[in-house]
């Protein structure tokens, strides 16, 4: 077996557990569509157009927020509310982080993680 050097990790669904689910409930409060309709609209979406060109750096937050509001027919949303509940959908998975505190005493660790900038915060 080759020596481990080092170990490498992603964030999203290795240390942190990611629900989309309580983020679409919260948005269908401002929006006509259902939360389960957002939900399939995020679903439709992934690594692809919107969130892919956001994630990439190729869309600002506030560029987010304006088409998603016209996606999702978000009304009465302040820019700070919508990237506050955008963002609020992680929470640590904590049996992954013991076993990479653990791995720490033997190992370099490092992660490495796409997202963006509104998460990043």
């Amino acid at each position: 077996m080759p020596n481990v050097l080092a170990i490498i990790t992603d964030l999203g669904g290795v240390l942190i557990h990611v629900d989309r689910q309580e983020m679409c409930a919260k948005l269908a409060k401002y929006s006509s569509l259902s939360a389960q309709q957002i939900s399939d609209h995020f679903s439709r979406r992934v690594l692809k157009g919107l969130e892919l060109d956001f994630g990439s750096g190729l869309m600002t937050p506030q560029q987010l927020y304006e088409q998603l509001s016209r996606e999702l027919k978000l009304t009465w949303i302040s820019f700070k509310d919508f990237v506050r509940i955008y963002s609020d959908r992680f929470t640590r998975k904590e049996d992954s982080l013991t076993l990479f505190r653990q791995l720490s005493r033997k190992y370099p660790i490092a992660m490495l993680s796409n997202t963006n900038e509104a998460h990043y915060r």
